[in-house]
Parts: structure tokens; C-alpha cells; sequence
């Protein structure tokens, strides 16, 4: 599964985030990869976005790689 610039923070959270968690574990993906852009602008969204980091489940992992904003 491939997951990116979920910019966490004014314009996404909350249930979106368990919404996006959920999607990527229905596919049942060998690697969950996170390209970049997690959180938006502010360091205070990052425990939220962690969270939903959390709840992804792959069978070899998840992998991140940060972006422009992180």
C-alpha cells in the first residue's frame, strides 16, 4: 500500500485518519510505504499522525520517508 501527503492538521484528522488506516489494511499489503508530508505545518499534529501510523499493519512493515513539511 502506498500512502502520501496526508498533511495532518487543519484539513485532515479525526476519523479520516482511522478511514486511511483501515483502507490500507483492507488491501492486506506485503509493505505499507508512507511517502512524505505526514503532518502540515504545525509539530503539534504529529501525535495524531502517529496514531494513524500506528494502526497500519503489513506483513514485512511499514516504511516512512519524510517530506518537505515534516
Amino acid at each position: 500500500a502506498h500512502i502520501s501527503d496526508v498533511h495532518v492538521g487543519k484539513f485532515t484528522g479525526g476519523r479520516l485518519l482511522s478511514e486511511i488506516a483501515e483502507a490500507a489494511n483492507a488491501l492486506r499489503p506485503d509493505f505499507t510505504l508512507l511517502t512524505g508530508d505526514l503532518i502540515d505545518f504545525s509539530i503539534s499534529d504529529l501525535p495524531a499522525a502517529l496514531d494513524m501510523v500506528r494502526k497500519l499493519d503489513a506483513r514485512y512493515g511499514v516504511y516512512m520517508c519524510e517530506g518537505n513539511h515534516d
